[in-house]
């Protein structure tokens, strides 16, 4: 009996950090994804010319967003309060990106000018973020490996000692 709660402990321990590898990698998959998504809506700003709402609405229905439940949060968020700052915020608070990642900034500077300035700044601000972004991810990928590899070793480690302890 004692032998099967060791197991199972083990299993629990190993579980947490194993989780705690797939968030790292959710977290770089959302930065990713809105990478493509602020890429997109600068080529449908400059191509189509829609208007804000209609702009965000257009691009979160490409199908490489339509099952993205981040991007389509955000596009909802968006379409709802009409200030992508405000959404965007919002959507990076319930995926916790903001925190870690602090590109609150990059989309600060969006907030000023997306639907409000001519087309042709909005153009130049979106392409500084996005570089500022794929900036970010890269910084974030470059370890990325590493962080995973770590939880997990952590994750096994942390499952022995525990059980060495209680036996």
């Amino acid at each position: 009996m004692k032998l099967i709660g060791l197991v199972l402990l083990f299993s629990i321990v190993t579980s947490y950090f194993f989780s705690l590898s797939s968030d790292i990698k959710l977290k770089s998959k959302h930065i990713n994804e809105f990478y493509l998504f602020l890429k997109q809506l600068d080529v449908n700003l400059i191509n189509y010319r829609y208007t804000t709402p209609t702009l965000i609405e257009k691009t979160g229905e490409l199908p490489i967003f339509s099952d993205n439940t981040y991007i389509q949060l955000l596009k909802q968020e968006i379409i709802k309060s009409q200030n992508f700052n405000t959404a965007f915020v919002n959507t990076c608070k319930q995926n916790n990106l903001l925190d870690e990642l602090n590109i609150y900034s990059i989309f600060a500077k969006l907030s000023n000018v997306i639907g409000v300035k001519d087309i042709e700044f909005q153009h130049k601000v979106l392409c500084i973020c996005i570089e500022e972004l794929k900036q970010k991810e890269d910084e974030y990928n470059s370890n990325l490996n590493e962080k995973i590899n770590f939880y997990r070793k952590i994750g096994i480690i942390a499952g022995i000692f525990v059980v060495i302890i209680l036996c």
